[in-house]
């Protein structure tokens, strides 16, 4: 059987590590390697860690590297891991996720099945509260399937080929990097079902929450890309300004086609679970959520591509 190194970063995670270390240790195919980076965590995880590795056996120890990096962003950390490592397949990993004790075994089967050299990891999110369920559903979709780099395997001989991740992002190094995968044609297999899901919440608990993360990683993904979701974003004042003085068209009938697209049909079109938003609660927070998410972004994309 190929060995293993599974790499994961961490930003004080000293709430959920003794989970991911519990889902570790629990693998029918347990890593012959595993490398915790830290992105200059400030808590407690780090100790959680080197504890837990001196509690292992001293043959299993051995097995265990803790980095202590300046890292400050996920990909940073992630490519750390991966220049590390001493395996040619890396799996990879982020506290705060949920997986099961056959994760690794399943995606090796398809490995040998199908004879590839990357397997994708897949998350399903639904929403820890009615906020999350709502935030989740303009942005991603309760129920649906979503590509991420967590719960991926992967061959080093394509990083050998397409590069690292892009150093010092926080959001939308994964895209880039599956950009270059899609340019040099390379295959890849997804599962049929999701191999991780969220532990808690699976993007904002409030406003406050859903702000600094929405700002965060709009300004850090537009630094890199300059695609068409960033391009809508910086574009929309301005079609917004034509409707109003071209078309002499009223704020207030805006508004309203803006509650009724953005705030209910997008996030329903796009959730496969619709029951979780259907409460009266949701429906009423559902079009705030949305103006406010996509007022963050437009700032965010603006800053970030200022500051670029």
């Amino acid at each position: 059987m190929a060995k293993i190194s599974l790499i994961i970063p961490y930003f004080n995670e000293e709430d959920s590590i003794h989970k991911t270390l519990e889902n570790i240790e629990s693998q029918e195919l347990p890593p012959n390697e595993i490398i915790f980076v830290s992105s200059s965590s400030s808590d407690a995880t780090f100790e959680i860690i080197e504890n837990w590795v001196k509690s292992r056996p001293k043959k299993l120890s051995k097995n265990y590297l803790n980095i202590n990096s300046i890292s400050t962003t996920p990909s940073s950390s992630k490519n750390i891991g991966i220049r590390k490592s001493s395996n040619e397949w890396l799996a990879f990993m982020d506290c705060g996720l949920d997986f099961k004790s056959s994760w690794l075994k399943d995606q090796m089967k398809s490995v040998e099945k199908y004879n590839i050299n990357f397997i994708s990891g897949v998350c399903e999110l639904n929403g820890a509260s009615g906020f999350d369920s709502c935030a989740v559903a303009h942005t991603y979709g309760i129920g649906k399937r979503r590509i991420c780099v967590p719960g991926s395997l992967i061959n080093k001989s394509i990083f050998r080929k397409v590069g690292l991740f892009e150093e010092n992002m926080r959001a939308g190094y994964d895209r880039i990097w599956q950009t270059k995968i899609k340019k040099e044609k390379i295959k890849r297999y997804l599962p049929e079902k999701h191999n991780v899901s969220y532990l808690g919440i699976n993007y904002a608990s409030n406003y406050r929450h859903l702000i600094k993360k929405a700002f965060l990683y709009s300004s850090a993904y537009s630094v890199r890309t300059a695609n068409k979701v960033v391009i809508v974003y910086c574009l929309a004042p301005l079609f917004l300004a034509y409707l109003l003085l071209y078309y002499n068209l009223t704020f207030q009938l805006i508004l309203l086609v803006y509650i009724v697209i953005r705030g209910y049909f997008l996030p329903f079109f796009k959730s496969m679970n619709k029951s979780k938003i259907k409460n009266v609660k949701c429906l009423i927070q559902l079009p705030i959520i949305a103006s406010v998410y996509d007022l963050t972004r437009f700032f965010g994309f603006v800053f970030g591509l200022i500051k670029n």
